[in-house]
């Protein structure tokens, strides 16, 4: 009887050591939080729960926390009721405003075993109760054995006994390595949750740092309170240098059937995708800024030309119109947008105000477009628009020509020709003048400066002598193309012993490429519009060949052509002065040739 006794204790206390004690386990359908004070004082303690993932019905209030649902050795522990599907809880133990520790807890469901050990004071989470001391069985003594027995059955006895205490060795041997891995998992399992904490606090303090910092979080885009800043010092700067800046104010059209039939990540998708090509077709000077659902804004630093603007918030309007791809889907939306000039509409909020108003004036004119806050500039930008549709019939139909405005010089005698398009009439049956353009499109601009470009080195070859002028747009100086064909001119007609002359705006900074042409040859002008804009340390000594100047205007205006004139003498350049109707060029500004204008 003793040794069956013995054997079968020993069997149990194996099948003990071997298993997981079953109140080590949370209730099926439930989550336990044990909560442990070194003062064993808990009237009061609550536990607040919120998020996804638990069965409450709605979130515990601040005011009525979940309350303890029992008591161990260790404390006092919460029972959650928490859903199939749900992977983790958020949770703080309080009482009131006193909290066990300072940060919310994130548990981990599967990664505690739906269990967890928390003591006030320590934000670590326990996967096992701390301290907790292996559980011990009682083992009963067995009586020996008092009758005389036959010595092979006490050899039998010693033998069994010798066995079973071999039995029990290795059975508290196995439990001591069940222990150790028992803890090393819990340990594991520590620095699991540990590592998710700080993970979890390392992005909510990123996310905080990019906020402060005025970061939108969905586009990566400034928000109001980064765009503020941005204005506060663009606005400085544009008063240190008195420049101006071009405010675009941008409401997406069409974006919440996007949210309603796709739902809100297919609006997510929309705003990232058009943010990011607000951000390609700026400079990188310029500032774009989301204000708040689907509304962005635009700076353009240093643009205050109405034209200009109006170039860019076309290319603006083409971002948002542009297709944007959604899995299976292809989303639609377009851009209404309201553009005010500083400082010619006003500054600070008062800009910002006015922008939007001329965005609503946008959207009440179809949507789809923009208007300036200044009427006067939509008239101007409808001017344009109309002359640069005038320059792309003449070109399309091969009706581009050419009219030559003539320089007289003061012996009456043409001192230089200049090279003006003209469209061929077949109504009036004569060429008819082509508006000027102001602010072309790059690639109309190229196209007709090229073919007027061929235009002036047939003449001057023809004439085998003289000097020729045009005035090309501010991109064509730049682009590498129209300079070749420059190059190649300058040779053609050098050799018949003509030459070229490039007139172009005197506020404007001088092109690279001028250099290399100059040294082959060419001959520059300067237009003087505004009198005030003209440096005369960028007259470009002996290449320039005049300084064009105006003589109609204010009495303001003819002095400050009387003093560029008096400058451009002083440097030995020549000055032309433009003439309208029947206008005489005054005496004071020596004018070496006079160009009238129809």
């Amino acid at each position: 009887m003793p040794l069956r006794f013995l054997a079968w204790l020993a069997l149990v206390l194996a099948v003990l050591g071997a298993s997981v004690p079953a109140w080590a386990v949370a209730p099926q359908g439930f989550a336990r939080i044990h909560f442990h004070r070194a003062d064993g004082l808990y009237n009061g303690w609550g536990l607040h729960v919120w998020g996804e993932g638990h069965n409450l019905g709605e979130d515990t209030r601040w005011t009525e926390p979940l309350k303890p649902a029992g008591t161990t050795d260790f404390g006092v522990y919460f029972d959650v009721p928490i859903a199939e599907e749900a992977t983790q809880l958020n949770f703080i133990i309080h009482r009131g405003a006193e909290k066990s520790v300072s940060t919310d807890q994130l548990l981990p469901l599967e990664e505690f075993n739906r269990e967890v050990w928390v003591i006030a004071g320590d934000p670590k989470l326990y996967a096992a109760e701390p301290g907790a001391m292996p559980i011990k069985s009682g083992i009963a003594v067995a009586r020996q054995a008092v009758d005389r027995q036959p010595m092979a059955v006490w050899i039998a006895l010693a033998v069994l006994i010798s066995v079973l205490v071999v039995g029990v060795v290795a059975s508290r041997r196995s439990n001591r390595l069940r222990e150790d891995i028992s803890r090393q998992t819990a340990l594991l399992a520590e620095a699991r949750a540990e590592l998710v904490r700080q993970t979890a606090a390392q992005s909510e303090a990123h996310a905080q740092s990019r906020s402060l910092a005025g970061i939108d979080e969905l586009t990566g885009l400034l928000t109001r309170t980064g765009f503020r800043q941005a204005l506060n010092a663009i606005q400085a700067k544009a008063r240190r240098n008195r420049a101006g800046f071009a405010l675009f104010f941008i409401d997406l059209d069409n974006f919440k059937p996007v949210n309603d039939q796709h739902g809100h990540a297919a609006g997510d998708q929309v705003l990232r995708t058009v943010a990011s090509r607000l951000v390609a077709a700026v400079r990188e000077s310029d500032t774009v800024a989301r204000l708040g659902g689907d509304e962005f804004v635009v700076i353009a630093d240093e643009l205050a030309d109405p034209l200009a603007a109006a170039r860019l918030a076309y290319k603006l309007v083409a971002c948002a119109t542009e297709v944007i791809e959604y899995g299976d889907h292809l989303l639609r939306v377009a851009a209404s947008i309201g553009v005010a000039v500083y400082p010619h509409d006003g500054e600070d909020d008062a800009l910002v105000a006015i922008a939007d108003v001329a965005m609503y004036r946008a959207k009440n004119a179809g949507k789809n477009c923009f208007r300036f806050a200044a009427p006067e500039f939509d008239e101007l930008v409808a001017q344009q628009d109309a002359a640069e549709a005038s320059w792309r019939a003449a070109m399309a139909e091969g009706a581009l020509g050419a009219h030559w405005d003539v320089l007289v010089g003061a012996d009456g005698q043409i001192w230089t020709r200049r090279l003006h398009a003209a469209a061929w009439s077949r109504d009036q049956a004569r060429d008819v003048l082509l508006p000027d353009l102001v602010a072309p499109d790059a690639g109309l601009a190229l196209d007709a400066d090229l073919q007027l470009l061929e235009r002036l080195a047939v003449a001057a070859e023809g004439a085998a002598g003289g000097v020729w002028a045009m005035a090309p747009a501010r991109s064509s100086l730049s682009d590498p193309r129209f300079v070749t064909a420059c190059r190649g001119v300058v040779a053609r007609i050098g050799a018949v012993g003509a030459t070229l002359v490039l007139e172009f705006d005197a506020g404007m900074v001088r092109p690279e490429a001028l250099s290399d042409l100059i040294a082959r040859g060419l001959r520059c002008a300067l237009r003087v519009s505004d009198p005030v804009r003209l440096r005369i340390e960028t007259l470009l000594g002996s290449a320039l060949h005049y300084v064009s100047v105006s003589a109609a205007g204010d009495d303001l205006h003819r002095r400050a052509v009387a003093a560029v004139a008096a400058a451009a003498e002083s440097a030995g350049v020549p000055v032309v002065v433009r003439l309208i109707g029947d206008e005489t060029a005054p005496e004071s500004l020596h004018a070496i040739a006079t160009l009238r204008l129809a």
